[in-house]
């Protein structure tokens, strides 16, 4: 039997980083996760607190180790002063085996950097675009807050948003993005494209606008004309500082074959937000896809920018009121292949940030309007050339030092490794220490086949909750709930469920939370 390890390392040192500000390895997670190129690489908008307890959390997906079936799960690590071993929630793929289809993938994209139904938490948005046998996609929305739990609140299915009647293909979710106010409503608004990945290529965007009564009814829309692949890549942001989110989409156009131009499309949003073209930037005539930018005011003018990456370089459209579509050339890196592009803000300072892979390199480029491009971070982490997915996305502060953090996977090592880095850290601060967890969890003997020992040690007295779930998140047994006086304990669990059944052969997960301010997981493994 497989046992699956997942492990935090916290380091104090600056190991391989050179930069003008310290940037520093704050924990390695061993990937859970099947390591070919495609199992566990998705698109992810980060950033975001999904149970409000006042931590970013940090969200991965892929098909996990052991599990056989091809199903991608995904794992949330809530953030906190001390980061827990193991997988604080496990979101199963929803998807029903007879209406799935055989190319599910689920955590496709994912984003939590929103609110959208206005009650104050981030919210978790995950799309399966290939979900149906038609591949006519799914998005599943999951609320946040203290009660967030692992079933979806909202499921939009694709085959109710086809355009032009036509679903098969439709690759509903294809990009998501939760992080614009298109209507000035005071709501985060939900963006979902479908790329239509069939003989027609319409390609659309749908819009939900958000709020305490955000459903499934489509408020916007855009369907591209026939062999027109429009929203294959979206970008949100207010380029003309009204203070409503506009979008930026690209349309590929294709002769079903061969892709023979491209164009940048710009929707303003308003108190009125229409689905009229107010911009639009093109043609160029190229096979190599544009990469989309503008959720950043990289020269503090508070004008958001629209930046496309395109043959090996960077341009950019300087935000402002009237909205000139003039791209000049804005930065060139080295001549490779770059990879996880996007922009950050941290420190004070706004970010384009990209990996070069041949370079073994991640970097941050600051942009500074007497300098220019200014390089204030590159971290050498054996970025591997061959791996075609990599994977890097802005966490926010996850352990609540006032700094924030990053997430960098290397496919050059073994184990596979998802690195954090934090972007500042003072030797002399308390506040960046890595504080020892309050909770001690040990399980013995692990694997384990007739009973397993439980001992835990309280620095305080309180009420304590002992429970066990399955790798789904399924509750299958509770062990003890009671009050507990400070010091040892120990408990039996005899790998039953709370009916007294065996439980089969496999993996599970035990949580230990006191009075619901300390929690820890363990991993176990049971085995006849």
């Amino acid at each position: 039997m497989l046992k699956i390890v997942i492990f935090l390392v916290f380091c104090s040192f600056a190991g391989s980083v050179f930069s003008q500000t310290p940037m520093q390895l704050l924990a390695s997670i061993e990937s859970p996760f099947v390591s070919d190129t495609s199992s566990w690489s998705v698109n992810i908008k980060g950033s975001g607190d999904i149970n409000g307890d006042g931590y970013n959390d940090i969200v991965l997906a892929g098909q996990p180790l052991g599990s056989g079936n091809g199903c991608r799960d995904v794992y949330i690590y809530l953030g906190g002063s001390t980061l827990n071993t193991d997988p604080d929630y496990i979101i199963p793929d929803p998807s029903e085996p007879e209406a799935a289809g055989p190319n599910n993938y689920f955590g496709s994209a994912i984003a939590y950097n929103g609110d959208l139904n206005g009650d104050g938490y981030c919210d978790l948005v995950i799309s399966d675009y290939l979900y149906g046998w038609y591949e006519w996609g799914r998005v599943y929305v999951y609320f946040g807050g203290p009660d967030f739990n692992t079933t979806p609140d909202l499921i939009l299915d694709g085959l109710d948003y086809g355009s032009q009647t036509e679903v098969i293909g439709l690759n509903f979710g294809s990009n998501i993005d939760i992080s614009g106010d298109f209507n000035g409503d005071g709501f985060n608004d939900l963006v979902v494209s479908s790329e239509h990945g069939n003989l027609c290529h319409y390609g659309q965007v749908d819009i939900f606008f958000g709020g305490p009564d955000l459903d499934t009814t489509c408020d916007w829309f855009y369907y591209g004309d026939m062999c027109e692949e429009f929203g294959y890549e979206l970008a949100v942001g207010d380029i003309n500082g009204d203070g409503f989110s506009d979008l930026a989409a690209i349309s590929i156009f294709t002769d079903y074959i061969n892709i023979h131009n491209q164009v940048v499309k710009i929707f303003l949003g308003g108190h009125i937000f229409d689905n009229q073209l107010d911009a639009s930037y093109g043609e160029f005539d190229t096979n190599e896809i544009l990469t989309l930018l503008m959720e950043t005011d990289f020269n503090n003018d508070s004008y958001d920018d629209l930046v496309y990456y395109r043959g090996h370089a960077f341009y950019i459209c300087w935000g402002s009121d009237n909205v000139e579509m003039q791209f000049d050339l804005w930065h060139s890196p080295p001549p490779t292949n770059l990879r996880s592009i996007y922009s950050a803000s941290f420190n004070n300072n706004k970010y384009l940030c990209y990996g070069t892979p041949q370079l073994e390199t991640f970097s941050f480029f600051r942009w500074d309007n007497s300098e220019g491009m200014v390089l204030d971070y590159a971290i050498n982490e054996n970025y591997n050339p061959y791996a075609g997915m990599q994977q890097s996305y802005f966490l926010g502060d996850v352990n609540g030092d006032g700094h924030n953090e990053i997430l960098l996977s290397n496919r050059t090592s073994s184990p596979i490794l998802f690195k954090l880095f934090t972007t500042e850290n003072d030797s002399n601060s308390i506040d960046d220490n890595v504080m020892t967890s309050p909770l001690q969890l040990s399980a013995y003997p692990n694997p384990f086949t007739q009973s397993l020992s439980l001992t835990y040690n309280l620095k305080e007295p309180g009420m304590i909750e002992l429970a066990v779930y399955n790798v789904k998140g399924q509750l299958v047994a509770n062990i003890s709930s009671d009050y507990r006086r400070i010091g040892q304990h120990n408990e039996i669990w005899d790998g039953r469920d709370s009916l007294g059944r065996k439980l089969p052969s496999g993996v599970y997960l035990v949580k230990l939370s006191v009075c619901d301010k300390y929690i820890i997981c363990k991993k176990v493994t049971l085995c006849y």
